[in-house]
């Protein structure tokens, strides 16, 4: 049942998103030919974004979907999470430390490092299933250093 979520299968979750961004990291670095060109870094990114949404929705977890990717600007993909029945076990989760376990599994990862250092941003929305944001947050090549 969602209002007794397991902590396991919540990080499960997490690793499971972190692990998204790596493949569309690693996507992206199989696009781009030069790590300062601009248009190539934007297409490649908006392809990306195009490879997500034709999946979507996925279910990431029993209670996580990945709803969507947008292009937030020309270097900046934002993934979309709808967490289900947010108000029965919400309160008590602690999303700040699902950012840094996502943030640290990127960080782990070469392929989302790399583009991260093209200056890349990923970034992560989580909202209720009316569409409320909940929590959101970004990871740049910062976060790795």
């Amino acid at each position: 049942m969602i209002g007794k979520l397991k902590k396991p299968v919540y990080w499960i979750g997490i690793l499971v998103i972190a692990g998204l961004a790596s493949a569309i990291g690693k996507e992206i670095g199989a696009l781009v030919a030069k790590p300062n060109d601009a248009e190539k870094l934007k297409t490649a990114l908006a392809q990306a974004v195009k490879q997500v949404n034709d999946r979507a929705p996925t279910k990431v977890d029993d209670v996580t979907t990945l709803v969507r990717a947008e292009q937030s600007g020309p270097k900046e993909m934002t993934t979309v999470f709808e967490l289900a029945k947010y108000d029965q076990w919400g309160p008590s989760a602690d999303l700040s430390a699902g950012k840094a376990a996502v943030i640290k599994s990127l960080c782990s990862k070469p392929q989302a490092v790399s583009i991260m250092r093209m200056g890349v941003t990923f970034g992560y929305v989580y909202q209720k299933e009316d569409g409320t944001k909940i929590y959101q947050f970004k990871a740049t090549r910062a976060d790795c250093a």
